[in-house]
């Protein structure tokens, strides 16, 4: 009888043992996020000088190539996104397939550069005895724009309380753009206890190749559409 009572106190410790064991298999905080709407924000990429020929004759004629202008490169960006992904156990099976990152990402972007030529003082105002040759006209030229449309599965998330880095491997393209494997989503949820002190924030990029693990979270611009939600829980 004490060896059926001392099998059976084992048996139940054993059972225990694998039931927590499979438990701790679903430990750890799931990664959630998801958003729709729309962005869009102005950057200034470039700033590039304009060389010409600066003769003087004083005290000798001289000539020399100088700056005599500069154009000034701006990009306006718009976007218009959709996104579901999370990250974290799901299943009480130890090799469940579907415990890594999983969600859909889309966006569409549409980036346009304007382009402001200006001459430079050289030029609207020349020391005396000084000619310049090769001074910029002045003009703004806006164009061409590039769309693109990208889908992609995910491939890594990263939350950091209120922020989450969401990279993809893009499986459908299309538009004007070069088209990647890659696209990476940074989002932040500003929305504090059923509040909205600040806009939602988002920002895409195309990159080389699909993430396999997320960067954190970095700089993104404020939504003018929609909703983003992130959750760590």
């Amino acid at each position: 009888m004490k060896r059926f009572i001392a099998a059976a106190a084992l048996a139940a410790a054993l059972t225990v043992g694998a039931g927590q064991a499979l438990a701790g298999n679903q430990s750890g905080p799931e990664q959630n996020t998801k958003g729709t709407g729309e962005a869009g924000f102005n950057s200034v990429t470039s700033l590039q000088q304009i060389f010409g020929q600066v003769c003087t004759f004083s005290p000798f004629f001289t000539c020399n190539f100088q700056p005599v202008g500069q154009a000034t490169v701006t990009t306006l960006q718009r976007e218009s996104f959709t996104f579901a992904a999370k990250s974290g156990p799901h299943e009480l099976t130890p090799l469940d397939p579907t415990d890594g990152p999983q969600g859909t990402m889309k966006v569409s972007l549409e980036t346009t550069n304007t382009t402001v030529v200006t001459p430079g003082s050289i030029c609207t105002n020349p020391p005396p005895g000084t000619i310049v040759f090769g001074c910029p006209v002045p003009s703004t030229t806006v164009g061409p724009t590039a769309t693109s449309t990208a889908t992609a599965e995910v491939t890594c998330l990263w939350v950091v309380n209120n922020r989450a880095a969401i990279g993809g491997h893009v499986t459908r393209f299309e538009g004007t753009a070069v088209p990647m494997r890659g696209l990476l989503f940074n989002v932040t949820d500003n929305t504090i206890a059923g509040l909205q002190p600040a806009p939602d924030q988002f920002s895409a990029a195309y990159v080389t190749d699909a993430p396999q693990e997320c960067p954190p979270p970095s700089a993104d611009h404020p939504i003018t559409a929609g909703d983003i939600y992130v959750d760590q829980s």
